[in-house]
């Protein structure tokens, strides 16, 4: 049985025409310089989105785990073949422990699937995707470990989880590694190069002082040939390194681009175009100049078959730090056209962007972006705009946790907003992340529901 999307194509994006925007043309007399701070949109920006609330967000008892270090990337899918979403995350950070999935029910509970079982491999957290590599028909995984490389398991259909493919690898802190390893936090399961296999692509994580040697590429794409990872590099690599990572067809040709996040200041080139074979780096013109990207979606609102980013930058200008996230339409004639969807002078930037259909509404592309705090912005689409809805406050027991991922989980009716938050003891001695983090879930649905 083939295996069944249970999140959108794309699973982040935010979007917008209809609300006041900046339109960037390019120009071919202009000075380079001068023409790149016309485009950029300025890092304080305010948002030209109009607020009007009709959701309300509950929170409620999910199942999931309340306690432990559930970083850094999740995902969707169903992964005992009974139809129904479930959620599959990499082990907790400092538990030892490996991947874990938690099967639901269709109303948005979950519980551990006890009988699944994992190979014994140096696992460590990060990220974790779900899809099909084998081509059997039910849901494998992918896992990307921080600073301990890439592996990919193969499912049985009850549970059990076996190593698949050569030419990725998981190294033991222990271990001695001859040549450099490419490591990351984020990483997505797609067919690059058209030829029906799944394949895999990461974004480099950046440099560390426990490991030495490690590749200083931005993106790493590895074919699936039949059992095997061959790895493939463009002719001009990207040099830079961060943890956000979006799929979609930028530009329409009908082949899957990315748009990345950076933490290097006014590195501007997140966005990589498939040429064929590997990649093409671009620049997102509109983003501010001195920023760093910490969240990026893509997804197509218009339905013109052309993916839009959206992006969070975190920025400083005239001596305050400027957090903000904004929709960017890429017309076929070229230029950039970009709506702030929230600005504010803060050091708080967003984290993760979901998009689903939040309360069973049939339309789709509600959109809900979360700060590093925890706090969880919805906006709700309505025809060809977005106006922003209601405000969700991190549980009071995450207060002092750090945001990592979210997913819109669809359910019967709609769908349920799920966030994962960690934190270390930084020893202050002042307030502390409650049980090293851990998961909180929402019921989203229009005030006037019964």
């Amino acid at each position: 049985m083939p295996i069944r999307s249970l999140l959108p194509a794309v699973t982040f994006a935010v979007l917008v025409a209809g609300c006041a925007a900046t339109t960037t043309k390019p120009r071919t007399d202009a000075d380079p310089v001068a023409e790149r701070a016309r485009a950029a949109q300025p890092a304080c920006a305010a948002s030209t989105v109009a607020a009007q609330p009709r959701y309300a967000a509950e929170p409620y008892d999910s199942g999931l785990p309340a306690a432990g270090q559930w970083r850094d990337r999740f995902d969707v899918a169903d992964m005992n073949g009974d139809g129904i979403a479930d959620i599959v995350h990499g082990p907790a950070r400092k538990s030892r422990g490996t991947p874990a999935i938690f099967l639901g029910d269709g109303a948005g509970h979950f519980s551990l699937w006890k009988d699944a079982h994992f190979p014994a491999l140096p696992y460590d957290y990060g990220a974790i995707v779900a899809a099909d590599f084998n081509r059997d028909g039910r849901a494998d995984v992918a896992l990307a470990a921080h600073l301990r490389g890439f592996a990919t398991l193969v499912a049985d259909g009850g549970g059990q989880f076996a190593p698949w493919g050569e030419g990725l690898a998981l190294y033991a802190p222990t271990q001695t590694v001859d040549t450099p390893i490419f490591t990351s936090r984020n990483l997505a399961a797609v067919d690059w190069n058209g030829d029906g296999a799944t394949d895999l692509v990461a974004l480099n994580e950046g440099p560390s002082r426990f490991v030495a040697g490690t590749l200083r590429e931005a993106f790493a794409i590895w074919l699936n040939r039949n059992g095997g990872w061959e790895r493939v590099r463009p002719e001009n690599a990207l040099d830079t390194y961060g943890d956000a990572l979006a799929i979609g067809d930028i530009d329409g040709d009908g082949r899957p681009d990315a748009l990345i996040g950076t933490q290097v200041p006014g590195m501007r080139m997140t966005l990589l175009m498939n040429d064929g074979r590997a990649y093409r780096p671009a620049e997102l013109r509109s983003v501010p100049l001195s920023a760093t990207v910490s969240a990026v979606a893509l997804h197509d609102f218009d339905g013109d078959g052309r993916a839009e980013p959206v992006d969070a930058s975190l920025a400083v200008a005239g001596g305050r730090w400027c957090a903000s996230l904004q929709h960017v339409a890429i017309p076929a004639r070229g230029g950039e056209r970009y709506t702030v969807l929230s600005g504010d002078a803060s050091r708080d930037p967003f984290v993760a962007i979901a998009v689903g259909d939040v309360a069973g509404s049939g339309r789709g592309g509600d959109v809900v972006a979360v700060r590093a705090s925890g706090g969880a912005f919805v906006f709700r689409r309505e025809r060809d705009r977005f106006v922003r809805d209601v405000d969700i406050a991190p549980p009071e027991r995450y207060a002092h946790c750090h945001a990592f991922d979210a997913k819109l989980v669809p359910v019967r009716g709609g769908a349920r907003l799920v966030v994962s938050y960690a934190g270390d003891d930084d020893g202050s001695g002042g307030p502390q992340c409650a049980g090293g983090g851990g998961f909180a879930a929402w019921t989203l649905a229009p005030k006037d529901a019964p």
